[in-house]
């Protein structure tokens, strides 16, 4: 069968016209070079393609069957084809990103990726997660983003960032010296940082009682407790001593990793919503959207989090 595969671009030419002298000038071919093709893989086939009525050409019962296959299989060979062969992208890849998600996950490691795209830059914007329906220059939506969802999105591509959870974290100067983590009565007796319960700020946090009782830690930090109104002044928070606070692990992973702050207690509570990065496939900067999504999944492997 992988014989007739030329074939099939001269029939589906062909079909699409239904004229053998315009399918031959599209394809810069003699019109008797697509009629001799046309014999050929009816033969070949086994049952016929088109059939003549008053002098008017027209398919067959099983040629407009085949004709919808092949010429669907075509299209959509082409387009990958041009999708893969974009080397002259649009331009710098724009990312519209939660600006917690942001400082916290992916500007410490930006650079990293950004040394894989030699011809291009990424540009964050931190208001707009609209993507860009059109290659239009003109089109000030993104070309990713990042946000948080309750459920996956539909018609466009996604990415799912996976196991993020829910941690209790803390200075490392508040643990006993040389502890690796509290225990569950040092925890009890430090203050609890939280963020005020308005807009994202529901989805960076968890209640500490709800924690608690899902982690099965059994009481929450009750010497005092401060609100902050923004998850930056939270983290400074945290990292000057004032407490303990319950957060989203991946908002935390910059300062895990510089061990400016650490995990007070062990447990982790399991995120219900979750960040999703989307994309629009037929984007003209899809070369460099699949780059990025490449280097996303890897940085964000549950090794990658937890190191």
């Amino acid at each position: 069968m992988k014989e007739l595969f030329p074939y099939f671009k001269c029939f589906e030419s062909a079909s699409r016209h239904m004229n053998f002298t315009k399918a031959a000038e599209e394809l810069n071919i003699s019109q008797s070079a697509v009629s001799q093709q046309m014999r050929t893989l009816t033969r070949r086939l086994h049952f016929p393609l088109f059939r003549k009525q008053s002098n008017k050409l027209l398919l067959t019962y099983e040629g407009d069957r085949l004709s919808k296959v092949v010429s669907k299989a075509i299209y959509e060979i082409e387009n990958e084809i041009s999708l893969l062969s974009v080397h002259d992208s649009i331009g710098d890849l724009r990312i519209g990103v939660d600006p917690s998600f942001a400082i916290g996950w992916l500007l410490p490691k930006l650079d990293r990726f950004e040394a894989r795209l030699m011809d291009s830059q990424v540009m964050l914007n931190g208001n707009n997660h609209r993507l860009r329906v059109s290659n239009d220059k003109e089109d000030d939506g993104v070309d990713i983003s990042i946000q948080i969802l309750t459920t996956a999105p539909e018609i466009v591509s996604f990415y799912e960032i996976p196991n993020d959870d829910f941690i209790a974290i803390c200075s490392p100067e508040l643990l006993y010296r040389g502890a690796s983590e509290m225990s569950i009565k040092e925890f009890r007796n430090e203050s609890l940082l939280t963020l005020s319960p308005h807009g994202v700020n529901a989805a960076y946090s968890m209640d500490c009682m709800v924690w608690s009782e899902s982690a099965e830690v059994g009481g929450i930090p009750a010497r005092d407790h401060e609100q902050y109104s923004s998850l930056e002044m939270l983290m400074q928070a945290v990292v000057h001593c004032r407490g303990i606070a319950i957060i989203r692990q991946s908002l935390a992973d910059d300062h895990l990793r510089a061990n400016r702050v650490v995990r007070a207690l062990p447990h982790a509570v399991r995120c219900t919503d979750s960040y999703y990065v989307t994309w629009m496939e037929n984007s003209q900067n899809i070369k460099h959207i699949r780059e990025f999504i490449e280097w996303f999944s890897v940085e964000f492997e549950p090794s990658s989090m937890d190191s």
